[in-house]
């Protein structure tokens, strides 16, 4: 389980963009699922997601470009990737 509160700020803008757009369909139901901003240096961010839910997953890999458009444009947050563990 990932405890890093320095970004907490951020990841609600990123809990909320993906209730609020993608994980609508799965009626919220997103299981165990963790999200860190993983940060290697100031253009290099990752979006580290820890999930036992298969629906998250696939939708997550599905729509990844779309949802680093929609953070780096409506939050200014630069996510350069999504990695699931």
């Amino acid at each position: 389980m990932f405890k890093y509160f320095k970004n907490i700020g951020r990841e609600n803008k990123v809990w909320q963009l993906l209730n609020e757009q993608y994980f609508n369909a799965i009626d919220g139901k997103i299981g165990n699922t963790i999200i860190k901003i993983e940060e290697k240096s100031e253009m290099n961010n990752y979006l580290l997601v820890q999930t036992d839910n298969q629906n998250v997953k696939t939708i997550l890999l599905k729509n990844e470009q779309d949802i680093l458009r929609a953070l780096k444009s409506k939050y200014d947050i630069s996510i350069i990737g999504i990695r699931i563990v």
